[in-house]
């Protein structure tokens, strides 16, 4: 009787290591928006005609890590330079395999950064469309091959104008920052 227990007690002690041992397949470093998510360096134009930048944009996740993400050119009014093209954050919906994306056409979540003079004023919303980011199709300025993104946006104390922005993913060498 003792030779059965200590075989089933070296059985189950076996099981047990060998289940413990079983990798799990999360992965909590990602994201479902890491196709789309970067820094960017952008410039805006106006009908084919250049009208400001290169700025810094970026693009991440939301909290719900659905298929959302924001595209935020970064909030203007810090100490250090942002590099904002117009002031705004708003959330976008986005497609993980066309690697496109577009806010809805009168979103709650999008809006530009409060009135740096009056922070109490609520800026008027922008709406992004024909989003979208390319792999591997933009040179940085010292020749890496990057991704690339643009999209048309039109602001709401603007509306008559569409304006497109487009730009490259950021490699993170200072030479190839547009600062």
């Amino acid at each position: 009787m003792r030779q059965i227990m200590l075989g089933v007690s070296i059985f189950t002690l076996l099981l047990i290591t060998a289940s413990s041992c079983k990798k799990s397949t999360l992965n909590p470093g990602t994201t479902n928006a890491a196709k789309v998510s970067n820094e960017w360096w952008v410039s805006t134009y106006l009908r084919g005609v250049y009208e400001e930048g290169p700025g810094k944009l970026s693009t991440y996740n939301t909290s719900e890590n659905d298929d959302s993400i924001w595209v935020d050119d970064l909030d203007p009014y810090a100490t250090t330079p942002t590099y904002a093209i117009w002031g705004f954050k708003c959330k976008a919906h986005y497609d993980a395999v066309a690697l496109t994306f577009a806010t809805a056409a009168k979103g709650s979540a999008n809006y530009y950064y409060p009135d740096s003079t009056n922070p109490s004023i609520t800026a008027p919303s922008v709406i992004i469309f024909d989003g979208k980011v390319l792999h591997n199709a933009a040179k940085s300025p010292t020749g890496i091959t990057t991704d690339s993104i643009y999209f048309n946006a039109v602001f709401a104390d603007d509306p008559t104008d569409t304006f497109n922005v487009q730009g490259y993913a950021r490699t993170n060498f200072s030479a190839d920052d547009a600062y």
